[in-house]
């Protein structure tokens, strides 16, 4: 319950200009991605960042206060292929459609090709 409390001030406190729901939303997606793109780390890293992939246990591993800082420096050769907080990439909701197309679509060629 106290870490509800947390991200329900932290919410408030980041997204002023949006009702508390849809601030906690906002925190629960960055949460999630950041979840997902350290497990991607510590895979790909075994044994340099623990195995629990939540921030606080790699701030203790890496004694660090500024933990998503430290892990941009450790694994900076992956972050064009993790998503955003953490990474580069953008995440595949919002990535244009042109951009998952890896053929063009078939018939015959437009006018002037």
């Amino acid at each position: 319950m106290a870490e509800s409390k947390g991200v329900e001030a932290a919410a408030q406190d980041l997204r002023t200009e949006i009702d508390l729901p849809g601030a906690m939303r906002w925190i629960r997606r960055r949460r999630d991605a950041v979840r997902v793109g350290l497990l991607a780390l510590i895979t790909a890293l075994p044994g340099r960042l623990g195995t629990i992939s939540r921030i606080q246990a790699v701030r203790t591993v890496l004694e660090s206060e500024r933990a998503l800082v430290a892990l941009r420096e450790i694994g900076a050769d992956h972050l064009q292929a993790l998503s955003y907080p953490l990474g580069f990439r953008r995440p595949r909701h919002l990535r244009a459609r042109r951009d998952l197309v890896t053929q063009h679509e078939t018939g015959p060629d437009p006018p002037g090709a």
